[in-house]
């Protein structure tokens, strides 16, 4: 994420607030498949923007296995509204180009998700 806000530009910025927007709308709907899907979505346009090859390659190889243990986190309706507010926060950082506030929002975001799955300690 902290790569990400350094390169942050006007369509990059444009695309996080679509997804969000789109995300916020979907988890108002109780369609918790498409948030997942774009929980995933959002993910992706981060690392992409980050130029992250490692998350990158390994997505590409392990996608199913990726979405499938991001769909764990909304299993439950009520943590959604959770991710969605962690999204927000990253979002709002990563569109003003705050490398420190994008990454300790991505890390926060990261560890929050682990523990919703179940993972008890993350890191």
């Amino acid at each position: 994420a902290r790569r990400a806000a350094r390169a942050t530009d006007a369509a990059f910025a444009a695309a996080l607030a679509e997804n969000l927007a789109r995300m916020r709308a979907a988890v108002v709907a109780r369609d918790l498949l498409v948030t997942s899907e774009l929980d995933e979505a959002f993910h992706a346009l981060v690392f992409e923007r980050a130029e992250n090859r490692a998350y990158l390659e390994v997505h590409a190889a392990l996608s199913e296995e990726i979405a499938e243990s991001q769909r764990l986190p909304f299993a439950n309706q009520e943590t959604a509204w959770d991710e969605l507010a962690e999204h927000e926060k990253i979002v709002r950082a990563l569109s003003l180009g705050d490398p420190d506030g994008a990454a300790y929002y991505m890390q926060y975001h990261i560890e929050r998700a682990a523990r919703r799955a179940g993972v008890v300690d993350p890191l």
